[in-house]
């Protein structure tokens, strides 16, 4: 990175809070961003959401998001033959350390969620070779796949589970139920699905028969 600055003559935008990762770099060249969000050319947006780093960054670009390795895309979200099935599949994964399967706690899922719902997009751009894909709904899917890892990581409560994709609209989820009576669906066997809308938790039996 210092070798390519010097050559270019290019600043480097990081984070105050990376700015240790620099040491080598000429504090000339540092651009270090301490706001959440800021426009460091025209047009893009650096969005400081945390994660795999305490100031993880995210660029985004007219429709298309840039998030390099705050989160990953999964082969089920590159695979063109499978469905995405709501509140089952994921498209994106949430690690703090990839290598070693360590997840992100779900506030830190939470942080990257509050930084990114301001943007839309429609193209997702990995730190990787071939993990770059489209879609008009790629923005659902994200959501989607922090609710599932949330709820996978044994956070079946949590509130972020009930976070609108956009303000102003019911949340429209799948969940899965645990056995308790007050769910709204007891008839159901634990580990069947319920979708949450307006009038509460209902089981896909009872939503068949509305």
């Amino acid at each position: 990175m210092s070798v390519w600055s010097s050559v270019f003559e290019c600043p480097v935008y990081t984070s105050i809070e990376d700015e240790i990762w620099l040491e080598q770099l000429p504090a000339a060249n540092r651009r270090l961003i301490e706001t959440d969000k800021a426009e460091i050319v025209p047009g893009v947006s650096a969005i400081k959401t945390g994660g795999h780093f305490d100031g993880s960054l995210l660029l985004h670009w007219q429709d298309h998001l840039f998030h390099a390795d705050t989160f990953l895309v999964t082969l089920s979200g590159l695979s063109s033959s499978m469905e995405h099935v709501k509140g089952r599949t994921v498209t994106y994964s949430f690690m703090y350390s990839p290598p070693n399967m360590l997840p992100l706690a779900p506030a830190a899922i939470q942080n990257i969620w509050t930084g990114i719902k301001p943007f839309g997009f429609k193209h997702t751009h990995g730190a990787f070779s071939g993990q770059s894909i489209s879609g008009t709904d790629l923005k659902e899917r994200l959501l989607d796949s922090m609710r599932v890892f949330i709820q996978h990581e044994g956070h079946s409560d949590h509130e972020f589970l009930d976070v609108p994709l956009d303000e102003g609209k019911s949340s429209t989820l799948l969940r899965k139920w645990d056995g308790d009576p007050c769910s709204g669906a007891n008839h159901e066997q634990p580990g069947k699905y319920v979708e949450m809308h307006d009038e509460g938790w209902m089981s896909r039996r009872e939503l068949e028969g509305r």
